[in-house]
């Protein structure tokens, strides 16, 4: 692979994990740490593996058929399965969408303070929407990879944060249970907000408007790794700089809904001090405006693949129009939900507890396409792929029922 196309490949997938760290990213893992302490470092650790190999299937997918991920499943399901996929993932994007929406607007708010949140989230919304209709979304993605630098203010803030780092190994390399609700409602959002839905069929249709060659297939996983590695890493530093910031601190968090912007952003405190908001508030929009073009064009792609329309972010609205109009309308919904009186950071756990429950149905479908000689040709699942699949939905699906069943045994929801 030539040098200036694996630097392409390498900021192409930063970019796709940066998504991944979006305001409901940054949100769930502050909650993680700041709720549980280090006790779901391990799962985190362990979803780096798994969230590659999700990837990197979704991307084969593209790469070998020349189609996306919604259009394969009503190919091999029928259409039912197809829509019925389709209206799950616009559920939990939707909402994600008016989450993050929400936040942003708070965080603004929290700035300049004579004009209300209300007033900046349609704003915003406006804003992202017309770049990613009228301009072009790729090019903006690319310039915020500046937001690499407060992403990495994470890490360096984890490590300043001083914590016990004989308690994070250890809960890092030995999983500890926690036979609690809140404690099976983290690792559920945990999951799926890493093993994200959005992102699989955003990875299936990235890899067909790139035409990207047939050959590559075979390298998906080396391609996608590098991001994906990085997201996580700044994940597992949020865990660790809010859970010594917060759990361990003289006033511990009881409960993640009286979490607010002004705590998750106290993560920043040992790098930034007096500017740790300012700081968490940078990272909060810059995230919001590459994760949220990809939420709503995610939608897009799998409404156009079902009613058979043009599709695409290359293509001009006058030849994408009913593409073009479903994320319009996205934005829109999304923006109605976030200007309803909805504590932003409760919002946005409840919407990745949503997206851990919808994606191992997902998943079961990615894996069964992906493992199908008669579909993939050549390009199949090997036996450790598949091993590690099934696995990746065993294990979220496991974190579900528990979670589930934890509900009887407590009032805390």
């Amino acid at each position: 692979m030539k040098a200036s196309h694996l630097i392409k490949k390498t900021s192409s997938g930063i970019i796709t994990g940066g998504a991944d760290n979006d305001p409901s990213g940054i949100t769930t893992y502050s909650i993680t740490g700041a709720t549980t302490g280090f006790a779901l470092a391990w799962l985190l650790l362990l979803s780096t593996p798994l969230l590659i190999v999700v990837q990197g299937m979704s991307a084969k997918i593209g790469d070998v058929k020349k189609k996306g991920l919604t259009t394969i499943i009503e190919e091999h399901f029928g259409r039912k399965v197809a829509v019925i996929s389709m209206v799950s993932l616009i559920v939990v994007n939707t909402l994600t969408i008016g989450a993050d929406l929400s936040i942003m607007g708070s965080v603004l708010n929290s700035f300049i303070t004579f004009i209300p949140s209300v007033v900046f989230i349609p704003v915003l919304a406006l804003i992202i929407w017309y770049v990613v209709v009228f301009e072009n979304y790729k090019v903006l993605s690319k310039l915020l990879l500046w937001l690499v630098v407060v992403f990495l203010a994470y890490i360096a803030s984890g490590v300043l944060a001083k914590p016990d780092w004989g308690l994070v190994l250890s809960s890092t390399l030995i999983p500890r249970i926690e036979f609690t609700p809140i404690y099976f409602a983290t690792a559920t959002a945990l999951l799926g907000t890493t093993i994200t839905p959005y992102l699989f069929f955003w990875q299936t249709s990235e890899e067909v408007e790139d035409h990207t060659p047939k050959s590559e297939a075979r390298n998906k996983f080396l391609a996608v790794a590098p991001g994906f590695i990085f997201s996580n890493l700044v994940a597992y530093f949020i865990i660790i700089s809010t859970a010594t910031v917060l759990f361990f601190s003289d006033s511990p968090i009881e409960n993640f809904s009286a979490l607010t912007a002004a705590d998750i952003s106290k993560a920043f405190i040992p790098i930034a001090g007096n500017g740790a908001f300012l700081l968490f508030s940078i990272g909060i929009v810059g995230g919001g405006l590459i994760a949220l073009p990809v939420l709503a064009a995610s939608s897009s792609y799998a409404v156009a693949e079902v009613f058979g329309w043009s599709e695409g972010l290359g293509r001009k609205v006058n030849n994408a129009k009913g593409f073009y109009a479903v994320l319009t309308a996205t934005f829109f919904i999304g923006t109605a939900i976030a200007i309803l009186k909805i504590n932003p950071v409760t919002a946005l756990f409840y919407s990745q507890i949503l997206a851990g429950v919808v994606a191992p149905p997902l998943l079961i479908l990615i894996i069964i396409i992906s493992s199908s000689k008669k579909i993939m040709g050549e390009f199949v699942n090997n036996t450790l792929t598949k091993i590690t699949a099934w696995f990746t939905v065993g294990i979220m699906t496991i974190s579900v029922v528990l979670m589930f069943a934890s509900m009887f045994f407590s009032d805390i929801f």
